[in-house]
């Protein structure tokens, strides 16, 4: 069940906030402004900023509204992190593709991504891909308390449910396994060393 937001404390978004909030590389909580607003148009978008990429923008841009270069830039930039999430390396064709840019345009286009320490990463033309360092900055997780989604499909959208659920499987299996590994190599170890073998009473 969405949030009723008669009933919420927290202040209501306007649409200039919504406006601003779409093109600043260093904004990072428009599930909380979709949330918190009572516009449609301005809800939509918040919902492909959260959640979605350009690419989700370009299917429904008849029911969206009219991005500026700023504000696309931005979006490229989010779809950018989820691209990198989890990867060393990405090709450039991939990020032609997702990023929605023309093949002869990936390097112009990279630049002006790095311009921010929102994600950072080495560009190898000769590879023709880039070398991820670091993504400082993580996109929104849908909650059961958010109001539903409008467009897009949420089975494809990172919840909280599903990033408990890793952590609990990288604790009991991910962790479970490198601390067998290491207490068998420690046995070994001491084993080697003398260590914890019974030597026979001297008579």
């Amino acid at each position: 069940m969405g949030i009723n937001m008669d009933d919420c404390n927290c202040p209501k978004s306007g649409t200039d906030e919504v406006i601003q909030a779409l093109g600043d590389p260093a904004f990072k909580s428009y599930n909380l402004l979709r949330n918190r607003t009572n516009d449609e148009e301005m809800e939509k978008i918040l919902e492909v900023y959260a959640f979605g990429n350009i690419g989700d923008y370009y299917a429904h841009q008849h029911d969206l509204i009219d991005l500026s270069a700023d504000q696309l830039n931005r979006l490229r930039q989010l779809t950018l992190i989820s691209l990198c999430n989890g990867k060393d390396k990405v090709t450039f064709g991939v990020i032609s593709k997702e990023l929605r840019v023309p093949e002869d345009e990936v390097i112009k286009t990279l630049v002006r991504l790095s311009e921010s320490s929102v994600i950072s990463f080495r560009i190898d033309q000769l590879e023709g891909c880039i070398l991820v360092d670091d993504i400082r900055q993580s996109r929104d997780l849908l909650c059961s308390q958010d109001k539903p989604l409008r467009m897009l499909d949420d089975t494809n959208i990172s919840d909280m449910t599903r990033l408990i659920n890793y952590l609990k499987f990288f604790r009991d299996v991910k962790l479970a396994k490198t601390q067998n590994a290491f207490e068998g190599k420690e046995a070994e170890t001491s084993l080697g060393s003398g260590y914890g073998v019974k030597r026979p009473l001297e008579g």
